[in-house]
Protein backbone atom coordinates (compact mmCIF):
# COMPACT_ATOMS: atom_id res chain seq x y z
CA UNK A 1 0.00 0.00 0.00
CA UNK A 2 0.95 3.12 -0.83
CA UNK A 3 1.09 6.66 1.34
CA UNK A 4 1.84 10.16 0.54
CA UNK A 5 1.23 13.61 2.05
CA UNK A 6 -0.45 15.79 -0.72
CA UNK A 7 1.56 18.51 -1.00
CA UNK A 8 -0.66 21.67 -1.39
CA UNK A 9 -3.11 21.09 1.91
CA UNK A 10 -4.04 23.80 3.61
CA UNK A 11 -4.63 23.35 7.29
CA UNK A 12 -7.03 25.42 8.95
CA UNK A 13 -7.68 25.90 12.95
CA UNK A 14 -10.92 27.67 13.46
CA UNK A 15 -12.66 29.09 16.72
CA UNK A 16 -15.92 28.62 17.87
CA UNK A 17 -16.26 32.47 18.13
CA UNK A 18 -19.04 33.80 15.66
CA UNK A 19 -17.57 34.45 11.78
CA UNK A 20 -20.28 37.04 11.13
CA UNK A 21 -17.54 40.13 10.84
CA UNK A 22 -14.78 38.16 9.59
CA UNK A 23 -13.10 39.20 6.41
CA UNK A 24 -16.03 41.04 5.20
CA UNK A 25 -17.98 37.81 5.71
CA UNK A 26 -22.13 37.95 6.57
CA UNK A 27 -23.87 35.01 8.15
CA UNK A 28 -26.56 33.38 6.00
CA UNK A 29 -28.94 31.40 8.77
CA UNK A 30 -29.97 28.49 7.15
CA UNK A 31 -33.72 27.92 6.12
CA UNK A 32 -36.22 27.19 3.52
CA UNK A 33 -37.63 28.81 0.52
CA UNK A 34 -39.12 28.53 -3.04
CA UNK A 35 -37.15 28.75 -5.70
CA UNK A 36 -37.57 29.87 -8.67
CA UNK A 37 -40.39 31.64 -10.60
CA UNK A 38 -43.18 30.88 -11.64
CA UNK A 39 -43.72 34.06 -14.33
CA UNK A 40 -40.25 33.65 -14.96
CA UNK A 41 -38.59 31.99 -17.99
CA UNK A 42 -38.68 27.59 -18.26
CA UNK A 43 -35.23 27.44 -16.83
CA UNK A 44 -37.06 29.37 -13.56
CA UNK A 45 -39.46 26.48 -13.49
CA UNK A 46 -40.81 25.15 -11.71
CA UNK A 47 -40.68 27.00 -8.33
CA UNK A 48 -40.04 24.28 -6.16
CA UNK A 49 -38.67 24.30 -1.93
CA UNK A 50 -35.06 24.36 -0.93
CA UNK A 51 -33.73 23.64 2.29
CA UNK A 52 -30.25 25.65 2.21
CA UNK A 53 -27.54 24.66 5.61
CA UNK A 54 -25.92 28.19 7.36
CA UNK A 55 -22.97 29.52 5.57
CA UNK A 56 -20.92 32.70 5.44
CA UNK A 57 -21.06 34.83 2.20
CA UNK A 58 -18.62 37.90 1.09
CA UNK A 59 -20.83 40.71 1.19
CA UNK A 60 -19.52 42.44 -1.42
CA UNK A 61 -17.73 41.47 -4.85
CA UNK A 62 -14.41 40.45 -4.87
CA UNK A 63 -13.07 43.98 -6.20
CA UNK A 64 -10.22 44.57 -8.60
CA UNK A 65 -7.73 45.34 -5.51
CA UNK A 66 -8.36 42.29 -3.73
CA UNK A 67 -7.85 40.21 -7.10
CA UNK A 68 -4.70 41.84 -8.17
CA UNK A 69 -3.34 40.97 -4.79
CA UNK A 70 -4.24 37.10 -5.84
CA UNK A 71 -2.62 37.36 -8.98
CA UNK A 72 0.92 38.73 -7.16
CA UNK A 73 0.90 36.75 -4.39
CA UNK A 74 0.94 33.51 -6.66
CA UNK A 75 2.19 34.51 -10.02
CA UNK A 76 -0.66 34.57 -12.19
CA UNK A 77 -2.19 37.22 -14.74
CA UNK A 78 -4.04 39.87 -14.37
CA UNK A 79 -6.90 39.92 -17.30
CA UNK A 80 -6.63 42.43 -19.78
CA UNK A 81 -8.48 45.43 -18.46
CA UNK A 82 -12.15 46.11 -20.03
CA UNK A 83 -12.75 49.00 -22.07
CA UNK A 84 -13.31 51.44 -18.91
CA UNK A 85 -10.13 50.04 -17.47
CA UNK A 86 -9.45 49.22 -13.62
CA UNK A 87 -10.49 50.66 -10.52
CA UNK A 88 -9.77 48.87 -7.22
CA UNK A 89 -12.91 49.34 -5.87
CA UNK A 90 -14.67 48.39 -8.62
CA UNK A 91 -15.89 44.04 -8.74
CA UNK A 92 -13.20 42.53 -11.02
CA UNK A 93 -14.86 40.95 -13.90
CA UNK A 94 -13.03 39.54 -17.62
CA UNK A 95 -12.19 36.57 -15.10
CA UNK A 96 -13.80 32.66 -15.58
CA UNK A 97 -15.36 30.35 -13.24
CA UNK A 98 -11.73 28.73 -13.47
CA UNK A 99 -10.06 32.09 -12.05
CA UNK A 100 -12.93 32.56 -9.93
CA UNK A 101 -12.43 28.81 -8.35
CA UNK A 102 -8.73 29.61 -8.26
CA UNK A 103 -9.22 32.85 -6.18
CA UNK A 104 -11.82 30.96 -3.57
CA UNK A 105 -9.50 28.52 -2.88
CA UNK A 106 -6.58 30.65 -2.47
CA UNK A 107 -8.61 32.25 0.47
CA UNK A 108 -10.02 29.16 1.72
CA UNK A 109 -13.08 29.86 0.54
CA UNK A 110 -15.25 28.43 -2.40
CA UNK A 111 -17.88 30.00 -4.61
CA UNK A 112 -21.70 29.35 -3.59
CA UNK A 113 -23.73 27.22 -4.99
CA UNK A 114 -26.51 28.15 -6.90
CA UNK A 115 -29.15 27.65 -4.58
CA UNK A 116 -27.56 29.39 -1.90
CA UNK A 117 -27.02 32.16 -3.98
CA UNK A 118 -30.26 32.92 -4.51
CA UNK A 119 -30.90 32.40 -0.73
CA UNK A 120 -29.24 34.83 0.21
CA UNK A 121 -29.85 36.85 -2.64
CA UNK A 122 -33.71 36.98 -1.45
CA UNK A 123 -32.36 38.00 2.28
CA UNK A 124 -32.15 34.28 3.89
CA UNK A 125 -35.00 33.86 6.48
CA UNK A 126 -35.68 37.14 6.79
CA UNK A 127 -36.38 37.96 3.07
CA UNK A 128 -39.28 40.24 2.19
CA UNK A 129 -39.90 38.41 -1.22
CA UNK A 130 -38.47 41.19 -3.17
CA UNK A 131 -38.11 41.13 -7.21
CA UNK A 132 -34.67 42.31 -7.01
CA UNK A 133 -32.05 41.53 -3.95
CA UNK A 134 -33.03 44.02 -1.83
CA UNK A 135 -35.78 46.18 -2.77
CA UNK A 136 -39.11 46.31 -5.87
CA UNK A 137 -37.25 49.37 -7.41
CA UNK A 138 -33.74 47.99 -8.70
CA UNK A 139 -32.68 51.89 -8.99
CA UNK A 140 -31.97 51.79 -5.07
CA UNK A 141 -29.74 48.77 -5.15
CA UNK A 142 -28.29 48.23 -8.43
CA UNK A 143 -26.10 49.15 -11.09
CA UNK A 144 -27.43 47.97 -14.65
CA UNK A 145 -28.34 49.37 -18.11
CA UNK A 146 -29.76 52.23 -17.18
CA UNK A 147 -27.99 53.63 -15.05
CA UNK A 148 -24.48 52.36 -14.82
CA UNK A 149 -23.09 53.96 -17.83
CA UNK A 150 -20.10 52.21 -19.95
CA UNK A 151 -19.13 49.72 -17.05
CA UNK A 152 -19.01 48.25 -13.57
CA UNK A 153 -19.14 50.69 -10.61
CA UNK A 154 -17.53 50.78 -6.78
CA UNK A 155 -18.36 47.66 -4.84
CA UNK A 156 -21.14 48.61 -2.19
CA UNK A 157 -22.49 51.91 -3.32
CA UNK A 158 -26.04 50.95 -3.58
CA UNK A 159 -28.47 49.87 -0.70
CA UNK A 160 -27.73 46.11 0.56
CA UNK A 161 -30.61 43.57 0.92
CA UNK A 162 -31.88 42.24 4.04
CA UNK A 163 -28.71 40.44 5.43
CA UNK A 164 -26.31 42.83 4.52
CA UNK A 165 -25.12 41.45 1.30
CA UNK A 166 -24.56 44.35 -1.78
CA UNK A 167 -24.65 44.31 -5.41
CA UNK A 168 -26.47 40.75 -5.30
CA UNK A 169 -28.04 42.88 -8.44
CA UNK A 170 -26.10 44.37 -11.02
CA UNK A 171 -22.89 45.41 -11.62
CA UNK A 172 -20.91 42.11 -12.36
CA UNK A 173 -22.62 39.05 -12.83
CA UNK A 174 -21.48 36.02 -9.85
CA UNK A 175 -19.79 32.65 -11.00
CA UNK A 176 -21.31 30.31 -8.95
CA UNK A 177 -20.38 26.71 -8.56
CA UNK A 178 -22.92 24.22 -10.27
CA UNK A 179 -23.17 23.18 -13.65
CA UNK A 180 -26.11 24.87 -15.54
CA UNK A 181 -29.14 22.77 -16.13
CA UNK A 182 -32.07 24.03 -18.00
CA UNK A 183 -34.36 21.40 -16.46
CA UNK A 184 -32.61 20.92 -13.49
CA UNK A 185 -35.35 22.72 -10.60
CA UNK A 186 -37.45 19.19 -11.96
CA UNK A 187 -35.23 17.08 -10.58
CA UNK A 188 -33.68 19.59 -7.86
CA UNK A 189 -32.87 17.58 -4.32
CA UNK A 190 -34.70 19.30 -1.68
CA UNK A 191 -31.61 19.79 0.52
CA UNK A 192 -28.26 21.57 -0.57
CA UNK A 193 -28.88 21.16 -3.95
CA UNK A 194 -25.03 21.22 -5.87
CA UNK A 195 -26.65 21.33 -9.36
CA UNK A 196 -26.27 18.59 -12.37
CA UNK A 197 -23.06 16.28 -12.65
CA UNK A 198 -22.38 18.25 -15.78
CA UNK A 199 -23.82 20.92 -18.35
CA UNK A 200 -22.85 23.15 -21.16
CA UNK A 201 -21.56 25.68 -18.44
CA UNK A 202 -20.93 26.81 -15.23
CA UNK A 203 -23.97 29.02 -13.27
CA UNK A 204 -23.78 33.09 -13.56
CA UNK A 205 -26.56 34.88 -11.03
CA UNK A 206 -27.36 38.13 -10.63
CA UNK A 207 -27.37 40.45 -13.62
CA UNK A 208 -24.48 42.93 -14.48
CA UNK A 209 -24.07 46.71 -15.26
CA UNK A 210 -24.80 46.20 -18.90
CA UNK A 211 -28.31 44.49 -18.41
CA UNK A 212 -31.80 44.71 -18.44
CA UNK A 213 -33.83 44.76 -15.58
CA UNK A 214 -35.04 41.47 -16.12
CA UNK A 215 -31.86 39.97 -16.05
CA UNK A 216 -30.87 41.30 -12.47
CA UNK A 217 -34.08 39.54 -10.61
CA UNK A 218 -33.01 37.31 -7.71
CA UNK A 219 -34.27 34.29 -9.88
CA UNK A 220 -32.93 35.09 -13.01
CA UNK A 221 -30.33 31.67 -14.24
CA UNK A 222 -27.87 32.26 -17.18
CA UNK A 223 -24.84 30.49 -17.69
CA UNK A 224 -21.16 30.38 -19.33
CA UNK A 225 -18.43 27.92 -20.74
CA UNK A 226 -15.76 27.65 -17.36
CA UNK A 227 -13.27 29.66 -19.55
CA UNK A 228 -15.57 32.36 -20.91
CA UNK A 229 -14.55 35.73 -19.95
CA UNK A 230 -16.25 39.07 -20.67
CA UNK A 231 -16.50 42.57 -18.90
CA UNK A 232 -19.85 41.15 -16.94
CA UNK A 233 -18.77 38.53 -15.45
CA UNK A 234 -17.50 38.57 -11.48
CA UNK A 235 -17.98 36.52 -8.32
CA UNK A 236 -18.17 36.32 -4.65
CA UNK A 237 -16.76 33.33 -2.25
CA UNK A 238 -18.83 31.19 0.45
CA UNK A 239 -17.60 29.47 3.17
CA UNK A 240 -19.81 26.64 5.03
CA UNK A 241 -20.59 27.47 8.89
CA UNK A 242 -18.25 25.64 11.02
CA UNK A 243 -20.47 26.37 14.10
CA UNK A 244 -23.37 24.13 12.53
CA UNK A 245 -21.67 21.15 14.00
CA UNK A 246 -22.64 20.20 17.40
CA UNK A 247 -22.97 24.02 19.03
CA UNK A 248 -23.99 27.52 17.99
CA UNK A 249 -21.67 30.28 17.44
CA UNK A 250 -19.62 31.39 20.92
CA UNK A 251 -20.22 28.03 22.53
CA UNK A 252 -17.75 25.32 23.54
CA UNK A 253 -17.62 22.05 21.03
CA UNK A 254 -19.48 19.74 23.17
CA UNK A 255 -18.29 16.55 20.90
CA UNK A 256 -16.13 14.67 18.39
CA UNK A 257 -17.66 15.76 14.57
CA UNK A 258 -17.05 14.52 11.44
CA UNK A 259 -18.37 16.85 8.49
CA UNK A 260 -19.36 15.42 4.92
CA UNK A 261 -16.64 16.94 2.50
CA UNK A 262 -17.58 20.14 0.51
CA UNK A 263 -18.45 20.45 -2.35
CA UNK A 264 -19.21 16.71 -2.57
CA UNK A 265 -18.96 15.37 -5.69
CA UNK A 266 -15.81 17.25 -5.81
CA UNK A 267 -13.20 18.13 -8.86
CA UNK A 268 -10.39 18.56 -7.93
CA UNK A 269 -10.17 20.60 -4.33
CA UNK A 270 -12.57 20.14 -1.64
CA UNK A 271 -12.69 20.69 2.22
CA UNK A 272 -13.24 18.27 4.99
CA UNK A 273 -14.07 19.93 8.75
CA UNK A 274 -14.18 18.11 12.20
CA UNK A 275 -14.79 19.24 15.99
CA UNK A 276 -12.52 17.86 19.12
CA UNK A 277 -13.89 19.00 22.43
CA UNK A 278 -10.64 18.22 23.61
CA UNK A 279 -7.09 18.44 22.98
CA UNK A 280 -6.55 15.19 20.61
CA UNK A 281 -4.20 13.37 19.02
CA UNK A 282 -6.13 13.35 14.80
CA UNK A 283 -5.29 11.07 12.02
CA UNK A 284 -6.86 11.85 9.04
CA UNK A 285 -6.65 10.04 6.03
CA UNK A 286 -8.26 9.38 2.61
CA UNK A 287 -8.28 5.44 1.42
CA UNK A 288 -9.52 3.97 -2.34
CA UNK A 289 -11.92 1.87 -2.59
CA UNK A 290 -9.19 -1.39 -1.73
CA UNK A 291 -8.43 0.36 0.97
CA UNK A 292 -5.36 1.80 0.52
CA UNK A 293 -4.23 5.03 1.49
CA UNK A 294 -3.94 7.75 -1.22
CA UNK A 295 -3.27 10.72 1.53
CA UNK A 296 -2.97 11.54 4.75
CA UNK A 297 -4.97 14.59 5.62
CA UNK A 298 -3.41 15.27 9.48
CA UNK A 299 -1.34 13.49 11.99
CA UNK A 300 -0.60 14.75 15.19
CA UNK A 301 -1.83 16.28 18.38
CA UNK A 302 -4.75 19.16 17.93
CA UNK A 303 -6.60 21.91 20.36
CA UNK A 304 -10.17 21.98 20.97
CA UNK A 305 -12.30 23.49 18.44
CA UNK A 306 -13.56 23.40 14.36
CA UNK A 307 -10.81 22.41 12.71
CA UNK A 308 -10.87 21.80 8.21
CA UNK A 309 -8.33 20.49 5.88
CA UNK A 310 -8.61 20.89 1.82
CA UNK A 311 -7.73 17.65 0.11
CA UNK A 312 -6.68 18.21 -3.19
CA UNK A 313 -7.14 15.15 -5.43
CA UNK A 314 -5.42 16.57 -8.59
CA UNK A 315 -3.51 13.31 -8.72
CA UNK A 316 -5.67 10.94 -8.68
CA UNK A 317 -8.76 8.92 -10.54
CA UNK A 318 -12.37 9.76 -10.28
CA UNK A 319 -13.96 7.21 -8.29
CA UNK A 320 -15.26 6.92 -5.09
CA UNK A 321 -13.05 7.09 -1.82
CA UNK A 322 -12.88 7.11 1.67
CA UNK A 323 -11.89 9.15 4.40
CA UNK A 324 -11.04 7.81 7.90
CA UNK A 325 -10.87 10.23 11.03
CA UNK A 326 -9.88 8.62 14.76
CA UNK A 327 -9.16 11.14 17.67
CA UNK A 328 -8.68 9.03 20.82
CA UNK A 329 -11.41 6.60 20.98
CA UNK A 330 -13.31 8.48 18.73
CA UNK A 331 -13.63 7.06 15.10
CA UNK A 332 -15.41 8.12 12.32
CA UNK A 333 -15.97 7.21 8.18
CA UNK A 334 -17.45 8.98 5.32
CA UNK A 335 -17.56 8.91 1.69
CA UNK A 336 -16.43 11.39 -1.05
CA UNK A 337 -16.89 11.02 -4.92
CA UNK A 338 -14.23 12.87 -6.91
CA UNK A 339 -15.79 13.43 -10.70
CA UNK A 340 -12.98 14.10 -13.92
Amino acid sequence: MKTFLTSSLVLLHLSSAPMMAQEGMILVEGGTFPMGSTPGAYEEQPVHNVTISSFLLDAKEITVAQYRTFCTATGRSMPPPPSWGWSDDNPIVEVSWDDAYAYAAWVGKRLPTEAEWEFAARGGIVGHGYTYSGSNSIEQVAWYISNAGDGTRAVGTKLPNELGLFDMTGNAREWCSDWYGSAYYSVSPAINPQGPSSGPGRVLRGGAWGEKAVHCRVAARTYGLPTWVNGLNGFRCARTELTSVGSSAGEVVSEFTLNQNYPNPFNPLTTIRYALPRRSHVTLTVYNTLGEHVAVLQNGEQETGYHEVKFDAAGLSSGLYVYRIQAGDYVATRKLLLLR
